[in-house]
């Protein structure tokens, strides 16, 4: 669904919800509705890329297009062809647990470190680092706003759940707490059937040592 479907059935939800209000008009309405994806994108996770990488030694990091914050969904490192899915940590967590997470120690990984979004940091750290290795990493994807009518929310996934947008903004604008119900609901079904995107294709907008494949 478009963004200017979803404009028309906001301003068709205010008219039933509050018929003496005054209609939002166009821009304000994609505004919210660019509000309302950032943050359903935020909880659901979605969009998602998976993105092979070869040859590469830890510390690295994701491309542009990642999530500011808590991007990683999966990380699987691959060794004497075996792949193992690593436990995610947080900086905190780390910290606490193995305060010399960042000294540089070598041997087979335990975990991986969410550094993205701090300051000064990779987005992925491995300890131990077991120096250039294959990584397969699935990871959350800023979604675009919406400009234009013809511009879809999540980057094009979940096609049935985008009029939830429109209950959630509709709310914002009446707080009538039926159409928040019925955005969380929507949300909470999303959640269980979100998809995995596809592969990553290199991109010169992203820099990485190591080999990035369609």
């Amino acid at each position: 669904m478009n963004a200017g479907r979803l404009i028309d059935f906001v301003r068709t939800f205010v008219r039933a919800d509050v018929p003496q209000a005054e209609l939002p008009n166009t821009g304000q309405v994609l505004d919210l509705l660019n509000q309302a994806q950032f943050e359903a994108s935020n909880e659901l996770g979605l969009p998602v890329k998976y993105a092979q990488v070869t040859d590469e030694d830890a510390p690295f990091n994701l491309p542009e297009e990642a999530q500011d914050t808590n991007p990683l969904i999966e990380v699987r490192y691959e060794a004497d062809g075996q792949t193992r899915v690593l436990p995610i940590y947080s900086v905190e967590r780390a910290g606490l647990e193995f305060p010399d997470w960042q000294a540089g120690k070598r041997g087979e990984p335990e975990f991986v470190i969410d550094g993205a979004g701090v300051l000064g940091l990779s987005d992925v750290y491995v300890y131990p680092d077991p120096g250039p290795s294959d990584w397969f990493v699935t990871y959350k994807v800023r979604p675009d706003d919406m400009t234009s009518f013809d511009d879809v929310p999540f980057n094009g996934e979940l096609d049935r759940f985008h009029i939830m947008l429109a209950h959630y903004v509709t709310f914002m604008l009446t707080n009538n707490d039926q159409r928040f119900a019925i955005y969380r609901d929507m949300m909470s079904r999303a959640g269980g059937v979100r998809q995995r995107g596809p592969k990553v294709a290199q991109n010169a907008a992203y820099y990485m040592k190591g080999s990035w494949y369609r």
